[in-house]
């Protein structure tokens, strides 16, 4: 670091992007101390030059936001991303995909910190933006739409969780190759929203199908398939 002070005008963009590109080497060889000085001289730089509100010295925040979420610093993470997202609501040219995010990551620290109706708020604007480039960004929304289903159905948001679980389940059956253990867990998320709405013929179906995507990838000897067993055997005895 000393020797690129020494040897460049620190006060350029270009040397805030060295800085920026030596804090992702650092971060690749695991070394995250080294990571945060490098970005936090980055983002130095470009305050001196732009000042708080462009949308440059967002990006950055971002990126020691994300360092952060990864080395469970969430207090801080929180903070890097309110910041980087409050300058993000400035620049209408930013791209939709940076905000759309920036909000996921910031659903994710709150459920971590168990603020589930900020989670929520956070996830659901992230889809909103998502879904502006649908199937580019269809990865991220099936995520997000997955881990709304599970903490709606934590909440008691039966139906809600019901329709995000669907949901996500047609994008994994229609765009992931039919990954059999994503549609089995999803169809455990329908079974037991169902269940919680009284409708256990619907419940049976979603658990029997589960079941057998189970059996697909993992045989018939697996614990999966016995606990699922357990509560359709459960089920059709009422």
């Amino acid at each position: 670091m000393n020797f690129i002070q020494d040897k460049f005008n620190t006060q350029t963009e270009q040397t805030a992007n060295l800085f920026i590109k030596i804090g992702y080497c650092h971060i690749y060889r695991n070394c995250p101390e080294e990571a945060s000085k490098s970005l936090l001289e980055a983002l130095k730089i470009i305050l001196n030059l732009y000042g708080q509100n462009h949308l440059k010295t967002g990006q950055v925040l971002a990126i020691i936001g994300t360092l952060n979420f990864f080395c469970n610093r969430m207090d801080q993470a929180f903070q890097n991303f309110t910041l980087a997202l409050q300058i993000y609501d400035k620049h209408p040219e930013a791209i939709a995909e940076e905000k759309a995010s920036i909000y996921r990551i910031l659903g994710n620290i709150s459920e971590k910190k168990k603020n589930i109706d900020d989670a929520i708020k956070y996830y659901n604007a992230s889809i909103q933006l998502y879904e502006k480039n649908y199937q580019v960004n269809i990865v991220q929304i099936y995520e997000i739409k997955r881990d709304l289903a599970n903490i709606l159905l934590s909440k008691g948001e039966y139906e809600r969780a019901y329709n995000n679980a669907s949901e996500a389940y047609s994008i994994a059956e229609q765009y992931m190759e039919k990954d059999p253990m994503a549609l089995a867990s999803l169809q455990e998320t329908l079974g037991e929203c169902s269940f919680e709405m009284k409708d256990e013929n619907k419940c049976l179906q979603h658990l029997k199908k589960a079941q057998e995507l189970y059996v697909e990838h993992l045989g018939v000897n697996n614990i999966k398939y016995a606990e699922l067993q357990v509560k359709i055997s459960l089920l059709e005895k009422k």
